[in-house]
């Protein structure tokens, strides 16, 4: 992560396939809908600065939900987003989860692409493993509310857990009372 004076962070990640991505923070809410075209302007500047210390070509804003600049900086793909935490959090689970066979494999230039391509494969089949138990503990959380709604009498049959509520309601309970 780099922080400037305004404190705002910046966490950068350069992906398998070469390219970079960025993610920019910021507390400051005055920047939500100003940040992503200040930074866009500054890059269009460079591209058509023949002094610029970086080739920067092709920029392109893109004005979605996500807000997000892509560009090529010295033929690197460049992607930046703005106050996304989901890429946050997706880095932080490659790195716990693939990290350091990753950069194992990085720092040795001699292993071949096949053995890399091994170790992702393996790091793919075991994300799949928590995925699976992930949706088997889900199926079951649904059979027991099942059992529940079956077996502890909830009024009229109706699920209370389905209408917000997180304990069943006996029989001789009066109704619960709408928001």
């Amino acid at each position: 992560m780099l922080e400037n004076e305004e404190n705002n962070e910046n966490a950068a990640f350069v992906s398998l396939c070469g390219d970079i991505d960025l993610t920019a923070f910021s507390e400051n809410p005055n920047l939500k809908d100003t940040w992503a075209p200040q930074v866009c302007d500054m890059l269009e500047n460079e591209e058509n600065n023949e002094n610029a210390e970086f080739g920067v070509k092709e920029v392109e804003y893109i004005q979605a939900e996500v807000k997000i600049i892509k560009c090529l900086v010295e033929n690197i793909v460049v992607d930046i987003s703005f106050n996304q935490l989901g890429g946050l959090f997706t880095l932080c689970f490659l790195e716990k989860h693939a990290s350091t066979t990753i950069l194992d494999f990085r720092s040795d230039r001699s292993t071949s692409s096949k053995s890399f391509q091994k170790e992702i494969k393996k790091k793919e089949e075991e994300i799949k493993k928590k995925d699976d138990f992930i949706f088997e503990m889900k199926r079951q959380m649904d059979s027991m509310k099942e059992y529940l709604m079956n077996n502890l009498g909830y009024h009229g049959g109706t699920s209370n857990i389905d209408q917000g509520m997180s304990a069943p309601i006996a029989p001789s309970m009066p109704p619960p009372i709408a928001p």
